[in-house]
C-alpha cells in the first residue's frame, strides 16, 4: 500500500461510505466529484498542497508532524523583500544548507520554465525579477516605470549567475509539460502591448535567451546529463532527465534529497514559496515524484521521435511569439 492508499484508508473510517468520503474531499479541495474519486481510487495522484489541505481539514497525523502539521517555512514572511538582492540571497543561503549534502538528488516538477535554468540568463532574469518586483513584491519605485535592465543590480545577476551554476551540478529528475512557455511569452507579449520596455528591441534580446535555454536543455536531454552552457557534455557526470506529462496539472515542487536531509520548496505566491526540511515528508514527497515519474514519458536518449517533437514544439511558440511581437513593433513604429 502506497502512501496515498493509506492516507485515504485513514479517512476512510470516518465517513459512513465512499460518496461521503467523496463529497468530502471535493469540498475541502474544490474540485470535481469525478476529481474527489480519482483521487481516493488512486487514478489521480495527490499534489503536495492537496496533501496538507487534506491534513489540515480532517485532522490526519502526516509523518514528523503532531495532529497532521508540518512546520512549513514562508521566505517573504522570514524576511521581507525589500529588493532584488535580498530574493536571490535567500536562495544562495537555501543552497548552502544543501551543499555538503553527500549524494544529493533533485526533483523538480513545473508548469513553467524552471526557474534554476532562467537564473543562467542576465537579461530574462533581469525581466523576471521586474515582474515580480512590480507584482509579487510591490516595489511602489517600479511601478509606473518601463523594464530596463539598468533597473537590476548587475551583482544581482551575477550571483543568479553563480546559483545557476551550482545547480548544474545536482542531479535531477523533471517534469514538464508543453505549457512549460506559456507564462514567459505571455509576459513578454502583454509588456510589449503596453509598451512597459524602455527599448523596443528588448523583447527580442530576452526571446533569444529563451531560445537558447530551450535549445541547451534538448542537448542535456539528448545526452542525458548537465552542463553549463558552453561546457562539453562528456565532461559531465552529472545525471538529468526530463518527463513529460500532460495529465496532470503540477504546481512548482522541488525536492532535494540525501541520505542524511531532505528540503522541500512549495510554490506560494509565486516566486515566493514555502519550504521545509521535514525528513519524513520530504520522503513521501521522493515517493511521489518516482510514482508520476512511472506514469510520464521520458524525453531522453531512447525517445529521439518524442523528444524532437516536444522541443520543436516549443521552438514553434517562440517563433509564433516572435512574429507577434515584430507586427506589434511594425503597427506601433507606423503608427508615429
Amino acid at each position: 500500500m502506497n502512501f496515498q492508499d493509506s492516507f485515504f484508508h485513514q479517512l476512510r473510517n470516518r465517513f459512513k461510505d465512499k460518496k461521503s468520503l467523496a463529497e468530502a474531499v471535493r469540498e475541502a479541495l474544490d474540485i470535481s466529484i469525478d476529481g474527489a474519486y480519482r483521487r481516493i481510487s488512486g487514478r489521480s495522484n495527490l499534489q503536495i498542497d492537496e496533501l496538507l489541505t487534506l491534513a489540515r481539514a480532517f485532522n490526519v497525523h502526516l509523518p514528523g508532524g503532531s495532529d497532521g502539521e508540518v512546520r512549513f517555512r514562508f521566505n517573504n514572511r522570514n524576511r521581507s523583500i525589500g529588493s532584488p538582492a535580498d530574493y536571490i540571497d535567500q536562495l544562495e543561503e537555501q543552497l548552502k544548507l544543501v551543499h555538503s549534502w553527500p549524494d544529493k538528488q533533485l526533483y523538480y516538477a513545473t508548469p513553467d520554465l524552471p526557474f534554476l535554468y532562467e537564473l543562467m540568463s542576465p537579461n530574462l532574469m533581469a525581466f523576471k525579477l521586474y515582474i515580480f518586483g512590480v507584482t509579487s513584491w510591490g516595489f511602489q519605485e517600479w511601478k509606473n516605470k518601463p523594464f530596463s535592465l539598468r533597473l537590476i543590480d548587475p551583482a544581482v545577476l551575477d550571483k543568479a549567475r553563480a546559483i545557476s551554476n551550482y545547480a548544474y551540478r545536482v542531479p535531477s529528475k523533471e517534469i514538464w509539460s508543453s505549457g512549460l512557455l506559456n507564462a514567459t511569452l505571455s509576459q513578454l507579449e502583454y509588456m510589449a502591448m503596453v509598451s512597459k520596455f524602455s527599448e523596443k528591441e528588448l523583447p527580442f534580446t530576452i526571446l533569444d535567451e529563451v531560445s537558447s535555454i530551450v535549445d541547451h536543455l534538448e542537448q542535456m536531454a539528448q545526452h542525458g546529463v548537465k552542463f553549463v552552457p558552453g561546457e562539453d557534455p562528456g565532461n559531465s557526470t552529472v545525471p538529468f532527465s526530463i518527463h513529460y506529462n500532460e495529465l496532470l496539472y503540477i504546481s512548482t515542487t522541488i525536492s532535494i534529497n540525501s541520505p542524511q536531509a531532505s528540503l522541500l520548496f512549495l510554490s506560494f505566491i509565486t516566486p515566493n514559496y514555502l519550504v521545509t526540511t521535514d525528513r519524513e515528508l520530504g520522503e513521501e514527497v521522493r515517493n511521489w515524484f518516482e510514482e508520476l515519474l512511472g506514469e510520464a514519458t521520458e524525453l531522453g536518449q531512447n525517445t529521439k521521435k518524442l523528444r524532437d517533437w516536444y522541443f520543436n514544439r516549443l521552438r514553434a511558440q517562440i517563433d509564433n511569439t516572435r512574429r507577434r511581437l515584430e507586427l506589434h513593433l511594425n503597427v506601433s513604429d507606423s503608427l508615429l
